[in-house]
């Protein structure tokens, strides 16, 4: 029951969010539909929540990418998961990596691209350097060698996070 009734409590929190984001654009003086807003002076109805800090064991680790390397999956996504794994970058900074983001073992991610709007360089090991491959077979983007890979690689790596904790889990 208490499994449940954290998730109560955390799905509370986000539909008041979506609510209070809803009657606030309401009251906005260009819509002018509401005069005020029924959240206003309301505390999260589920409470404060505890932050999550889950980290991946060396074992599941090398689960998952020796579960890449024999998996179904398109090489393009392959790659982008494993480069998230081994840079530690956001799935969208990793499918928005252009060549021309690297040098040397350098890979700075536009501001435009980042969290918190600011440049961000990221050295690259030779096993990254590696994944993105040789400069000359390098695609110009992730995006461009795969279009829809942003689409595909959250839901991917979702059913795999799901999958690496089975005992006899494959891809």
């Amino acid at each position: 029951m208490k499994k449940f009734s954290r998730k109560g409590k955390v799905m509370a929190n986000r539909v008041f969010a979506f609510l209070n984001t809803m009657f606030r654009f309401a009251l906005n003086e260009e819509n002018n539909v509401l005069e005020y807003s029924p959240c206003f002076g309301m505390k999260k109805p589920g409470g404060r929540e505890k932050k999550k800090t889950r980290y991946l064991k060396d074992d599941e680790i090398v689960k998952f990418w020796n579960g890449l390397n024999d998996s179904l999956i398109a090489p393009p996504i392959i790659n982008a998961l494993k480069l998230i794994l081994l840079t530690g970058q956001r799935p969208s900074e990793i499918c928005g990596i252009h060549s021309d983001e690297i040098n040397n073992r350098w890979w700075t991610i536009p501001g435009e691209r980042t969290k918190n709007g600011s440049d961000h360089s990221v050295y690259l090991s030779d096993l990254a350097l590696e994944t993105i491959g040789p400069r000359h077979h390098r695609p110009q983007s992730f995006q461009e060698l795969y279009p829809d890979i942003l689409n595909r690689i959250n839901p991917t790596h979702h059913q795999l996070s799901l999958n690496i904790w089975q005992d006899d889990w494959q891809f």
